[in-house]
C-alpha cells in the first residue's frame, strides 16, 4: 500500500502540472463571497466547539487505529478472489486434486503479490527526477518499500505455513489409532 502511495506522489504533481489530468480536474466557478456577521462567544458556544473538536479527534484516532486492519482484509479479499477467479482460467477448467489445486493456488497468490510489489518499483525507476527529489532518492525509497512489502508478504507466508502444517499435525497414522 506505501508503494503504491508514493508512487502517486511521486507521479501525480508532474501530472497535474503539465496539464494532463486537466479533464479530469472540475474548474470551480467563481462565486460572490458573502460575509457573515460576527458571533459573539458564549461559554455555550465555547463547550459545543470543544466537544465537536474532541469527538472529531476521537474519530481520527479510532479511523487510523483500523486503517491498517481494513487494507490487510482488503488485500487479503482481492488476492483471494483474484487467485479463485484466475484459477479456472489456469487449469482450463479442469477439476483438479485437492492438494494440487492448493499448491496452484498458493503460486498464483504469490505471483500476483510479487507483482504488486515490483509493479511500482518498476514504474518509479521510470519516472523523471521530481524537483527537489532526486532520481536515487526515488528509487532507494522505493526500493527500501518494496523491501518492506515483500518482508509483509513472506511473514504472512510463513504464518500461514504453521497454521496449514500445525493442523495437518493432528492426523493420527493407522497404527497410532489401535
Amino acid at each position: 500500500m506505501l508503494q503504491w502511495l508514493w508512487l502517486a506522489i511521486i507521479a501525480i504533481p508532474p501530472l497535474l502540472e503539465s496539464g494532463s489530468l486537466d479533464s479530469l480536474i472540475v474548474q470551480p466557478t467563481h462565486s460572490q463571497t458573502v460575509s457573515l456577521p460576527t458571533i459573539e462567544s458564549s461559554p455555550l458556544l465555547l463547550l459545543t466547539i470543544g466537544l465537536i473538536t474532541a469527538i472529531v479527534l476521537t474519530v481520527s484516532v479510532i479511523v487510523l487505529v483500523r486503517i491498517p486492519k481494513v487494507i490487510v482484509e482488503s488485500g487479503e479479499y482481492l488476492i483471494r478472489r483474484s487467485t479463485s477467479t484466475a484459477m479456472p482460467l489456469i487449469t482450463h477448467r479442469k477439476k483438479l486434486p485437492a492438494k494440487r489445486q492448493k499448491t496452484l493456488s498458493r503460486r498464483i497468490r504469490l505471483t500476483i503479490q510479487l507483482l504488486l510489489v515490483l509493479f511500482p518499483l518498476l514504474i518509479c525507476m521510470l519516472l523523471p527526477a521530481y524537483k527537489e527529489i532526486s532520481q536515487s532518492i526515488i528509487i532507494m525509497i522505493a526500493l527500501w518499500l518494496a523491501f518492506v512489502s515483500a518482508a509483509s508478504f513472506l511473514t504472512a507466508w510463513a504464518l500461514e505455513t504453521k497454521r496449514v502444517t500445525s493442523s495437518t499435525s493432528q492426523t493420527q497414522s493407522r497404527a497410532s489409532r489401535g
